[in-house]
């Protein structure tokens, strides 16, 4: 990137941040969803049967733990791309 003209660079960086948006739009509510599952605030239920093995219950709270770490990987990096976007034209990363 360092041989990149300014153009492609910030075209690249408004991309990235545009993804970044998308990837929160989707994380966000299934994480919520995720979260609901196993804190019985969501009926997980199918017909008779019922979600209530503690190994299902345990593999719900994992997956809203890793999703919890990439919403907030996902945040940093949203913070980390405005940061360079805001930085004066012509100042780059040493």
């Amino acid at each position: 990137m360092e041989d990149w003209p300014a153009e492609r660079v910030r075209a690249k960086l408004s991309r990235s941040g545009t993804t970044s948006c998308r990837c929160g739009a989707l994380l966000s509510p299934t994480r919520d969803a995720v979260r609901g599952v196993f804190d019985d605030r969501v009926d997980a239920r199918r017909g008779e049967a019922e979600l209530s093995d503690r190994a299902v219950e345990l593999h719900f709270i994992d997956a809203h733990e890793k999703l919890m770490r990439a919403s907030e990987a996902l945040d940093l990096t949203r913070d980390l791309v405005a940061g360079v976007r805001d930085l004066p034209p012509g100042e780059g990363l040493q």
